[in-house]
């Protein structure tokens, strides 16, 4: 399920404010904060489902709201880190214009 336009004041009303206080969001401006917050959009994933997938073209960035995400490369996989609120999936692959190194 995909919902466009997340702002400052969803955060408050979902009691998610701490992602403006405890990630990357916090080292930006309020009106970047805005701009960056109105060009994403929420996204749930079932437990075990992919979100971003090793070799395959980039489906953008991710920013973990609750739940936790391994990251795992090869076949067969091995886990080469735990990833939970707060943390970003995906902006590798989006920064160096490359396909994604892992799942």
């Amino acid at each position: 399920m995909t919902t466009p336009g997340i702002t400052r004041e969803t955060l408050f009303e979902e009691s998610l404010d701490w992602i403006l206080e405890a990630t990357f969001l916090s080292r930006l401006k309020r009106a970047d904060q805005v701009t960056l917050l109105g060009a994403m959009s929420w996204r749930r994933y079932a437990a075990g489902q992919v979100i971003v997938a090793e070799g395959a073209p980039s489906p953008g960035v991710d920013l973990l709201v609750e739940g936790r995400a391994t990251v795992e490369r090869g076949n067969p996989p091995t886990t080469l880190h735990a990833l939970g609120p707060g943390q970003i999936v995906g902006e590798r692959a989006l920064l160096r214009g490359e396909r994604p190194m892992a799942t």
